[in-house]
């Protein structure tokens, strides 16, 4: 691919030394010797990350992924991790007797067991916690009811202090595995389970309701999720098409748009996927026909998709997907370890500290890397002055896209760089109360 060899090209002579890794996957160091199934991990603003390895406890890193150390919960099946608006970490287990809940309050150092239910023979796993303030938590925990294998039941808990101590608020016998929560801006919680669909909760998770827009017969939900200005993205496995379909809302889930399948394709299934601040979505798939093991991103609320896999070894399925209000993204795989990535907005040769003002946002630009056209997008919060311009990685300017009044809203522009060389170039949007640059690469 001419977008990898570009990129090495660039390191090797070191024009670029390590800006150019933002816009790729790297790998992390080793957590185990050999090779690792890492079906969770979460990542705190502070560039602490944890993840599990199977079977093998939870790990640590406070260096972006270039060290781990083990921290405890060895043994544990592991299946959720997820971080607190405290910055205080949880830990989801399984085990052949239910499940047990563990809670770390020093950056992931040490874990405490903060609940345990005690379910015989069981086999299954699954469930999310959403967080409803600053401490109060709503959590949903998958196990076999009994008594036979397919009976299952999913515990909807509650806790008000950060996770420190739990409620039972339900046993729910109907929905088979809860598989994920999110919470719109209305407080409503959604709950994605295999057998009865997607359910909502207007009182924080102590009764629920079908959600009567959700088309009948489409049971199994395997993750849902919600971008920054509320529109909602369901990933819905239809066992008898074999083939999953990701489903959006714009209006706060009363209608439904399908979006199709990350990187088309016949039949397959979204692993994994992961919404970051500057609401890309991140999917890690396997689509059947043809084969393929990937994660796919798109900038445009899943209207298109663009393969986003550079840096991850072909044929390696993605089980996690996670990052953190910086702009880090990592990747958790079934055997190769764990990958990140940053989105962060890049500097200039020359430019001063990077400030993030809330009067707008520049997002990036799509498709990318692009050929010989993308889309630049921005957002006023109000009326300005704006100079939006181009610029090669030596400093040069290569082109302005604007200058001048713009109204407030969302602006779309194109850049063309057909008479520009390949490369890395960045945009730059200068506006009242600073300014905000990105990178994009022109891959002819």
């Amino acid at each position: 691919m001419y977008y990898r060899g570009l990129f090495l090209l660039f390191l090797m002579t070191g024009l670029l030394g390590g800006i150019a890794a933002q816009d790729l996957w790297q790998p992390t160091s080793n957590l185990i010797s050999g090779e690792a199934y890492i079906p969770a991990l979460a990542a705190g603003d502070g560039g602490t990350v944890v993840a599990t390895v199977w079977g093998s406890g939870v790990f640590r890193s406070a260096d972006r992924g270039s060290s781990w150390t083990r921290t405890g919960l060895n043994g544990q099946l592991v299946y959720d991790l997820t971080v607190t608006p405290r910055n205080h970490y949880l830990a989801f287990a399984t085990h052949n007797s239910g499940y047990r809940i563990y809670r770390s309050t020093d950056d992931g150092l040490t874990w405490n067991q903060v609940y345990s239910a005690t379910h015989t023979n069981n086999w299954f796993n699954g469930g999310e916690a959403v967080f409803l303030g600053q401490d109060t938590i709503v959590a949903i925990a998958s196990f076999t009811l009994g008594p036979t294998l397919g009976d299952i039941g999913v515990d909807v808990l509650r806790s008000v202090d950060g996770g420190a101590s739990w409620q039972l608020l339900s046993l729910q016998a109907s929905w088979g595995i809860g598989n994920s929560l999110c919470l719109l801006k209305n407080g409503t919680i959604l709950a994605g389970t295999s057998h009865s669909g997607i359910l909502q909760s207007a009182n924080k998770g102590v009764s629920w309701q079908s959600l009567s827009s959700w088309p009948p017969g489409m049971g199994y939900i395997s993750l849902i999720r919600r971008n920054s200005k509320g529109h909602i993205f369901v990933c819905h496995n239809n066992a008898a098409a074999n083939r999953e379909m990701i489903f959006r809302s714009i209006d706060g889930g009363a209608s439904w748009q399908t979006t199709g399948m990350p990187g088309g394709g016949n039949g397959g299934e979204v692993e994994a996927m992961y919404i970051d601040p500057q609401d890309r979505i991140y999917a890690g798939v396997i689509k059947y026909g043809p084969r393929e093991m990937a994660i796919y991103a798109s900038q445009n609320d899943g209207v298109s998709w663009e393969f986003f896999n550079d840096g991850i070894p072909t044929d390696t399925i993605v089980y996690a997907l996670n990052g953190n209000r910086t702009g880090e993204v990592y990747a958790g795989t079934g055997g190769a370890g764990v990958y990140w990535h940053s989105t962060a907005t890049t500097a200039l040769p020359g430019d001063p500290p990077a400030a993030y003002p809330a009067a707008f946002e520049l997002a990036q630009n799509y498709p990318n890397p692009f050929n010989p056209e993308t889309r630049i997008s921005f957002v006023l919060r109000e009326s300005a002055s704006i100079n939006l311009s181009i610029y090669a990685i030596t400093g040069e300017k290569v082109a302005v896209l604007a200058n001048g009044l713009f109204p407030a809203g969302r602006h779309d522009l194109a850049f063309v760089g057909r008479d520009l060389p390949s490369g890395i170039y960045f945009y730059r949007l200068s506006a009242p109360g600073g300014t905000l640059s990105k990178k994009m690469i022109l891959a002819k």
